[in-house]
């Protein structure tokens, strides 16, 4: 079995906006990449909103993971395939 079968790279995270109409704060549930993430904001799964664990550090690639068996395997998102997405190298141009 793959073991980065389960991963995510998004998660859904509550972030306070402040609306231009009215001037009133607004929290907000939105995507975002695990690396825009900190560890004291309110985040979950973006496909079904359960908890999740983050993984953030140097030994693996920044990716989050289901805290619950059971709520990985309801997931309509945990089957996919993780996508990993890397910037592009610098071309020289000559």
């Amino acid at each position: 079995m793959n073991a980065q079968l389960g991963w995510m790279f998004n998660v859904r995270v509550k972030r306070l906006f402040i609306d231009p109409a009215s001037k009133s704060r607004v929290w907000k549930l939105v995507n975002r990449n695990v690396r825009e993430v900190k560890k004291d904001e309110t985040f979950g799964c973006m496909h079904c909103g359960k908890a999740v664990r983050l993984y953030q550090g140097a030994k693996a690639e920044w990716h989050a993971l289901h805290k619950s068996v059971q709520d990985a395997a309801t997931c309509p998102g945990a089957g996919k395939v993780p996508v990993v997405v890397r910037p592009l190298k610098p071309v020289k141009i000559k």
